[in-house]
């Protein structure tokens, strides 16, 4: 209704400022469409715009196993290391962002726009043991969660953050080849 999300199940029906869907069974998970989602889906009217937002209210590593195989892809265990590191990105980058997206009725977009989520969807184990192992694990500048910026492809120089973004530089983005000499 635009202000309101309006429900019908089970015969009834009803009008409230969010849903919470979230499954019975603690051991199950929540759908929409394709996709599986760890903990629980929340239905808001879209804020800036008509319609409805679909956001998954989820802890925190949870969520980061839903991004690591989307961002890095799936690679064999002598990879775990590189792995780690996108995990450690990543949730970087989550931390870093927690907050900005508050007008909007949650935290990140669930594409390129901040990171690939697919919730639940085609786990990859090696990842999800990445994510497990650097449990917690953020970049820090000066006791500040560094602002984890990457690419899936960068084209063999990576660019400084003002070449990007409108915003300062930061001493710890600079510009770097990703390949040897």
């Amino acid at each position: 209704s635009g202000q309101d999300v309006l429900w019908r199940s089970g015969g009834q029906q009803g009008r409230a400022g969010s849903l919470v869907l979230r499954p019975v069974d603690s051991a199950t998970r929540v759908s929409q469409g394709d996709f599986e989602y760890r903990g629980e889906l929340m239905v808001i009217c879209a804020p800036l715009g008509a319609g409805l937002t679909l956001v998954n209210n989820v802890d925190l590593e949870s969520y980061l196993k839903g991004v690591v195989p989307w961002e890095i892809g799936r690679h064999p265990a002598e990879r775990l290391a590189a792995l780690q590191a996108q995990a450690v990105a990543a949730r970087t980058y989550t931390v870093s962002h927690w907050g900005a997206r508050r007008a909007r009725g949650f935290d990140v977009f669930a594409s390129v726009m901040d990171q690939v989520y697919k919730g639940a969807a085609d786990e990859d184990p090696l990842c999800n043991r990445a994510v497990t192992t650097t449990d917690g694990l953020v970049l820090k500048v000066a006791d500040k969660e560094v602002e984890a910026y990457y690419s899936g492809c960068c084209g063999g120089t990576s660019s400084n953050i003002d070449e990007v973004w409108a915003r300062g530089g930061r001493p710890y983005l600079k510009s770097t080849a990703d390949g040897p000499d």
